[in-house]
């Protein structure tokens, strides 16, 4: 069985090439975490938070994934208990009560207690029993109204699921208006306990998600008849970023994987790569025991895929938070449910030789199954040049920090004013990159500006810009004096660009 270990170690380093090396999916996460702590006092300002989630803000970087966007009201304040309601400030502050004493688990109603400053909110308001609930159905059709047709560089714009869904520049977008909380809801607590009890993930991951809080996404449970558009879902999708960051490389490559054989070789409508992600999440808090190496990671995928057959076989997949919320429910049934268990058991019939059916995989494993002796090295220098590595970062500090023609003054200006602050503190080439292009990007909505201005200011506003196009090149790369170049030939300010 020798050859186990040395073909787990071959798909390790395959993977790695295909997926990410540890520092290319960590800078991928720093950046886009940097960026949105960038970010913050401008959303706070225009009253509108924004986090990117999913497989994108987990350091995956498949052509297939799609950008999911999660939006709400920061002054929305959602509590689990009426006691809670004295930690905020009305009217200040806009409370909504949770409710989930009879609501299927996993889900719950939204009571208004105050009003809103939002006419979107307050124009999804339905009446049940003399108490106003906010409805998920409602909210939902409003917020795809409000955005439709918006930008003209959208194209497809549709409702998907309980998101604003678009393509822009060849991606898939998804935008869901949530409301948040900062509280640990009460169906969770368990949840809590039983980490606790597995060690899995650590104390301080643990207290970090805690502290954080949840969503509340505007989707009904599918099995649910009677005011179902009354129904919110529980959303963990901060905690599940959390998970996936306290991950080890070889987790986050089982995990990568496991979405892998769901496109290429499952490829079935009723499955989704959260459903992966969640039969992942239960396996490594229950197996201690086995390491997470290299040498194991055929190991791991293996029973992944079989925890997957057997969820299927009973039609049950509990949420990793709660548990009592089966996530099979109303759509992994019926004569669908055997034609997938009987595809997923006619691979199993094959053994781990069924991964070849993936042509990515094929690609990575025929060369060690033909060559019994091939042993591929797995450190992390050998997998990935140094040039690679940088040409990869900039393509992802880009993705952050967007075309500095599309700019906001004001909101750079807070954005300078939190680099400043933070530069103190950090110095790593993540706030250089980001400071270049806010100066850019700065420099040209001051422009924009000359049409409304008198000469004297507009005098002033050439000497602020030339000053930050001189940083620009001071600081930036050879890539960022050729697009300042460019741009001279378009613009009227004299800049000495050599």
């Amino acid at each position: 069985m020798d050859h186990i270990p040395r073909v787990s170690e071959v798909l390790y380093v395959g993977v790695c090439r295909e997926i990410g090396t540890p520092t290319e999916v960590t800078f991928r996460r720093d950046i886009w975490d940097t960026g949105e702590m960038i970010r913050k006092p401008s959303d706070l300002y225009r009253g509108v938070r924004q986090m990117l989630s999913g497989s994108s803000r987990e350091g995956f970087r498949f052509k297939s994934s799609d950008w999911d966007y999660m939006q709400w009201f920061p002054d929305h304040k959602v509590i689990c208990e009426m006691s809670q309601s004295t930690f905020y400030h009305p009217p200040r502050h806009t409370l909504i009560y949770m409710e989930t004493s009879d609501t299927p688990p996993g889900f719950a109603r939204l009571q208004l207690l105050t009003p809103s400053n939002q006419e979107i909110v307050m124009s999804s308001l339905k009446e049940r029993n003399n108490t106003e609930y906010i409805s998920s159905l409602l909210l939902r059709m409003r917020y795809h109204q409000s955005l439709n047709g918006n930008d003209p560089v959208h194209e497809g714009e549709n409702m998907h699921g309980p998101c604003h869904n678009y393509k822009y520049k060849s991606f898939e977008v998804d935008i869901a208006l949530c409301f948040h909380s900062r509280h640990c809801p009460l169906p969770a607590l368990p949840w809590v306990e039983r980490c606790l009890t597995r060690v899995w993930p650590s104390r301080s991951v643990l207290q970090t998600i805690v502290n954080e809080g949840f969503h509340l996404v505007p989707i009904a449970n599918r099995e649910t008849n009677e005011n179902s558009d009354l129904e919110w879902r529980i959303s963990f999708s901060q905690a599940e970023q959390k998970l996936v960051y306290s991950m080890n490389h070889c987790q986050f490559l089982c995990y990568g994987i496991m979405k892998i054989i769901l496109k290429e070789i499952i490829s079935d409508e009723l499955l989704c790569s959260y459903f992966m992600k969640t039969i992942l999440f239960w396996r490594i808090q229950e197996s201690s025991s086995t390491p997470w190496i290299p040498s194991t990671l055929l190991h791991h995928v293996w029973f992944c895929f079989k925890s997957l057959m057997q969820c299927v076989y009973t039609g049950y997949l509990p949420n990793f938070f709660i548990p009592e919320n089966n996530m099979f429910a109303g759509k992994v049934v019926g004569a669908q449910q055997m034609s997938l268990y009987q595809k997923l058991e006619t691979f199993y019939n094959i053994g781990v030789a069924f991964l070849l059916h993936s042509p990515t995989l094929r690609e990575i494993l025929i060369p060690a199954l033909s060559n019994p002796y091939l042993v591929m090295p797995t450190g992390e220098s050998y997998l990935k040049s140094e040039i690679d590595i940088d040409i990869a970062f900039c393509c992802e500090s880009y993705r952050v920090t967007g075309d500095p023609v599309k700019s906001d003054f004001l909101a750079n200006m807070m954005h300078l004013n939190v680099i400043d602050q933070l530069f103190s503190t950090r110095h790593d080439v993540i706030f250089h990159v980001i400071l270049i292009n806010v100066l850019a990007s700065t420099s040209m909505s001051l422009k924009a500006q000359y049409s409304c201005v008198s000469k004297k200011r507009r005098s002033t506003i050439d000497r602020s810009i030339i000053h930050m196009l001189g940083l620009v090149l001071k600081l930036g790369c050879v890539s960022d004096g050729l697009y300042l170049r460019n741009k001279r030939y378009t613009c009227t300010i004299p800049v000495d660009i050599k």
